[in-house]
């Protein structure tokens, strides 16, 4: 199994798109949909989603809020969380399935509006058929351990033309 989140790669990421008033816990927080910053998404992703930070920081201790959007056809490979991940989808159809492997025939399809919570070290695998727009939560630090190190995005070196994989 594969440790995936470079927290240093991570918090320059995050910093770039944290608003100012995100990295504050003691005041309220107020963003409109249309000023999020959206970056690409941190290498324990695979290549083509993006992301914007909508409260805290994910690699580090406390609570993190963030927007995810990935393209169709997106396939995160069997993994797990240390200390687990809640999102609601905000746009498109999630396909979440539990297990070491991906099973399209077990894997559950989450709309819009549809949440779902996986606990701590609970293997599981996600994929979309067209994109699709998520919120993520959770208690960070966050970190991603993907059950084959073959399967790991911050392994897999980026194709030559810059395309996704």
């Amino acid at each position: 199994m594969q440790r995936s989140f470079t927290r240093t790669i991570v918090l320059t990421l995050l910093a770039a798109a944290w608003p100012a008033s995100a990295l504050s816990t003691r005041e309220p927080v107020f963003l409109d949909a249309d000023g999020l910053v959206w970056l690409p998404a941190p290498p324990s992703l695979p290549r083509g989603a993006t992301f914007a930070m909508l409260q805290g920081d994910p690699a580090a201790d406390g609570p993190y809020t963030l927007r995810l959007r990935v393209p169709g056809a997106y396939v995160v490979a069997p993994h797990f969380h240390p200390r687990g991940e809640t999102l609601t989808v905000l746009r498109g159809t999630l396909f979440v399935g539990i297990g070491d492997v991906i099973d399209k025939k077990t894997a559950r399809a989450l709309k819009a509006g549809a949440f779902h919570q996986v606990p701590p070290r609970v293997r599981h695998y996600a994929y979309t058929v067209g994109p699709a727009e998520l919120q993520v939560s959770g208690e960070g630090p966050f970190d991603s351990v993907y059950l084959r190190a073959a399967d790991d995005p911050a392994t897999v070196p980026a194709p030559a033309n810059g395309a996704p994989k």
